[in-house]
């Protein structure tokens, strides 16, 4: 600030602000932050002022996680909790709270994960055991070259296999992609879910076209919605006039998907993952990753 006077003669105080011109996502990241620390104080406006207003976080349960992982981060105590898991439990039938039907994605079948789960050496068996047991998370670490990444979407598809909904994020878009074409390659493409035509697909990628690799396009949210608009338009209408899908179609994609890939400084950004509910998230390459940009 710059101190001076006012035309009254009063001392006046001068400050400028300026505009941020970087694109480094430095605010991205301190937001992130200030969520991560106030989700669970309570909002305020001036009319509710002196009531009792409730929290951002009314789910007493995902309210504890969150304490827990706050305190786990920050403090971190209490180490991570994993469950008794057998291997052979690993490929029973999903659980009865599955949000998901029983027809699961091509590539996510008992019988094919298992085999693939018999090809896995010795520690990626263990690194995928420890997945699949963790109440709080687990790390996954390795030389490069070691198969990471093959571990990584396995697990995935196995979490899929046990009804759950997996985000799949990492700090550059070409590791996003690459998870994602191992995930492709794994047998996880469009089935016909809900009647859809054409099918939904169970995995879907957010992000710029120009900013994906080639084989990972196809299922980039707005192309999937575009496909999607077509079939229900019908084949009398020409290609240009659906070229934009609705809202509703976009929702519809990324809502009916299984696993969803996006760049770690996309995902707080987009809208199309606004209200969007995970039950696991995994970040690939996290050593290249600040803890900030991980809690968006």
């Amino acid at each position: 600030g710059r101190p001076g006077r006012d035309k009254g003669g009063g001392p006046r105080t001068t400050f400028r602000l300026d505009r941020d011109e970087t694109s480094n996502g430095t605010g991205l990241l301190l937001q992130n932050l200030v969520n991560f620390f106030t989700l669970d104080i309570p909002s305020f406006s001036v009319e509710s002022a002196g009531a009792k207003t409730p929290s951002l976080t009314a789910d007493t349960d995902r309210s504890a996680r969150r304490r827990r992982m706050q305190s786990s981060i920050t403090r971190l105590d209490p180490p991570p909790r994993f469950r008794d898991v057998a291997e052979d439990d690993l490929f029973g039938p999903p659980p009865s709270s599955s949000p998901f039907p029983a027809d699961l994605p091509p590539g996510c079948d008992p019988e094919t994960l298992r085999r693939e789960y018999a090809a896995l050496n010795v520690d990626q068996r263990a690194a995928v055991l420890r997945v699949a047991s963790a109440e709080d998370f687990a790390l996954v670490q390795g030389l490069p070259g070691t198969g990471k990444s093959a571990t990584v979407s396995f697990a995935a598809r196995l979490l899929v296999s046990r009804g759950k909904r997996v985000l799949l994020s990492s700090y550059t878009h070409s590791a996003v992609d690459n998870l994602m074409c191992k995930l492709l390659d794994g047998g996880m493409r469009g089935t016909p879910t809900g009647g859809a035509s054409p099918p939904l697909s169970p995995v879907v990628r957010i992000g710029r076209e120009s900013s994906c690799h080639p084989r990972v396009r196809p299922v980039i949210a707005e192309n999937l919605a575009v496909e999607l608009e077509r079939g229900a338009v019908g084949p009398s209408s020409s290609d240009r006039a659906v070229d934009r899908p609705s809202v509703d179609r976009l929702l519809r994609v990324v809502s009916s998907a299984r696993i969803v890939g996006v760049s770690a400084l996309a995902a707080p950004r987009s809208p199309l993952l606004a209200g969007q509910r995970f039950d696991v998230v995994i970040v690939d390459e996290a050593g290249q990753i600040s803890q900030p940009a991980v809690l968006g």
